[in-house]
């Protein structure tokens, strides 16, 4: 089981409830591009963290369960755009829309035009307004190789296109990797 955790650091950005966090149970903690405040991190942990974090410092958290990927536990590593997209999906679409991802990774992953490998599809142990939040995390080398991965070979677009249509509302957040 993984964890999702959103906090906002001490106006000083002193990290001293991070110091508490094993760094070995670390996915990955994203500072935002955008879609975050610079205050903001999200960490995502496999097991939960414990960390004494202040009143009104841990904005989100909730535990989550990888579907496709990742497949063994393996903290991220590498420069570049990390993508947290949000997929509010129907419960009985959940299965569909695993498939339909892990369908279109085989042809996007060796893409010719961009560099972007999707590291982690997670599914949430509760539902939110009957819906299952689906994060998916994918790495791109950069936002150019992201803008030229809007336009996937017919493959991917065609199975992007089906997931689409599963999905009741999306969101994103871009963020790069730092260290804890």
């Amino acid at each position: 089981m993984y964890q999702y955790n959103r906090i906002r650091l001490p106006e000083d950005h002193a990290e001293p409830f991070t110091r508490s966090i094993d760094p070995r149970q670390i996915w990955g903690t994203f500072a935002a591009l955008f879609g975050l405040l610079d205050t903001e991190r999200v960490i995502i942990s496999h097991g939960p963290i414990e960390a004494d974090v202040p009143a009104g410092n841990h904005l989100e958290r909730f535990s989550m369960a990888p579907t496709a990927r990742p497949k063994e536990f393996a903290p991220l590593s590498g420069e570049g755009l990390y993508v947290l997209r949000t997929f509010n999906v129907l419960e009985p679409h959940v299965e569909e829309f695993v498939e339909l991802s892990q369908s279109a990774w085989q042809t996007f992953e060796g893409d010719k035009d961009f560099v972007a490998g999707p590291k982690g599809l997670f599914r949430p142990a509760t539902l939110a307004n009957g819906l299952v939040p689906m994060l998916l995390v994918t790495w791109y080398d950069g936002l150019a190789s992201w803008e030229r991965s809007r336009t996937p070979d017919d493959n991917a677009r065609e199975n992007f296109l089906r997931r689409r249509v599963l999905t009741e509302s999306t969101s994103a957040i871009a963020a790069r990797l730092v260290e804890l």
